[in-house]
C-alpha cells in the first residue's frame, strides 16, 4: 500500500512547445522493477511486496494519479509539477492509510521526448525507486 499511495499523485505550467509526454494529455505508466533501500542496503522487490502498482494513470490537468489494476484503484492528488530540462517532474506527499504510519514524500520524473520514467519515494527508514515507461495511448 505504501508505494501505491505514493505513486498515485500537480499543476503544470505549459511550455511553448508541447512534447508527447509533457502532461498535456493523460499518461498510462508502468513502473518497475522496484528497489527498496534501508540503512542495511538495497534489494529488488516485487511490486506487490511493497504495495506498488503495476500500472498508474497520471492526469496532470486533473492533478490526479491513480492505480488502474483491479477496478477502482487508490487515487492521490498531485501536489506539484514542473518542466525541468525536458522532463515532467511531479512531486508530492502522501499520507497513505488513515491510522497507519505509512506517509512519505515522492517524485516522478518523466522524459518528455520518450516517456521513460523514474519514481522515487522516501518513507520512514526506507526509500523506494522504480524505473518504467509511460504512453499517451487512450485507456
Amino acid at each position: 500500500m505504501l508505494l501505491r499511495a505514493a505513486l498515485l499523485i500537480a499543476c503544470v505550467t505549459p511550455t511553448t512547445a508541447l512534447a508527447a509526454f509533457d502532461g498535456s494529455r493523460p499518461l498510462l505508466c508502468a513502473p518497475g522493477p522496484y528497489h527498496q533501500c534501508t540503512v542495511d542496503g538495497c534489494a529488488r522487490v516485487p511490486a506487490d511486496a511493497v504495495g506498488g502498482p503495476r500500472f498508474i494513470r497520471i492526469d496532470v490537468e486533473r492533478a490526479k494519479i491513480e492505480s488502474v489494476e483491479g477496478g477502482a484503484g487508490h487515487a492521490s492528488v498531485i501536489d506539484h509539477a514542473e518542466h525541468v530540462d525536458g522532463r515532467l517532474v511531479i512531486q508530492g506527499v502522501e499520507d497513505g492509510i488513515d491510522g497507519v504510519r505509512d506517509g512519505l514524500g515522492y517524485s516522478i520524473s518523466i522524459d518528455e521526448a520518450n516517456g521513460e520514467m523514474v519514481f522515487s519515494a522516501a518513507a520512514d527508514a526506507a526509500s523506494f525507486t522504480a524505473f518504467g515507461a509511460c504512453t499517451t495511448a487512450s485507456y
